[in-house]
């Protein structure tokens, strides 16, 4: 079983309808291939932390980095792991905003979240504390 975290800007195009419905097509897919994981995203970003079997998570992500609604895609972390983080969320869903800003600031270097720069443990904390603090929407595994 593996974990991949991936980040990407979100093509300009991509309006917050069209977000949304990514988000159900993901939690079915997911729900069927075995994947968890967990979505987090504002105006200009993604962030995204898929877990389960290997050829799933690697298939899945092959098929993001096809997909022209991401720009700039680039490769957090890429892991062998022995338990899922988020295993009971196909597809979890988290935003940034002012009631977890204070968790934002401890992982990013401004305000504004760009998943880009940051490391594998950074991203990894900042997705953990996002989702502990407040509980994500999304569809349960």
């Amino acid at each position: 079983m593996i974990e991949l975290i991936y980040g990407s800007q979100i093509a300009p195009q991509l309006e917050l309808p069209e977000i949304f419905s990514i988000l159900k097509q993901a939690q079915v897919h997911n729900a069927r291939a075995g994947i968890s994981g967990v979505l987090l995203f504002n105006t200009r970003f993604f962030m995204q932390l898929l877990e389960g079997p290997e050829l799933a998570v690697d298939q899945l992500y092959s098929r993001i980095e096809q997909d022209k609604r991401h720009v700039g895609i680039k490769l957090i972390s890429r892991q062998t792991i022995k338990q899922r983080a988020f295993q009971h969320w196909s597809m979890a869903l988290v935003t940034p905003g002012v009631n977890n800003l204070e968790i934002l600031q401890k992982y990013c270097k401004s305000q504004d979240f760009s998943p880009l720069a940051l490391s594998a443990n950074q991203a990894r904390g900042l997705l953990n504390e996002l989702t502990a603090a407040s509980p994500p929407s999304g569809e349960r595994a």
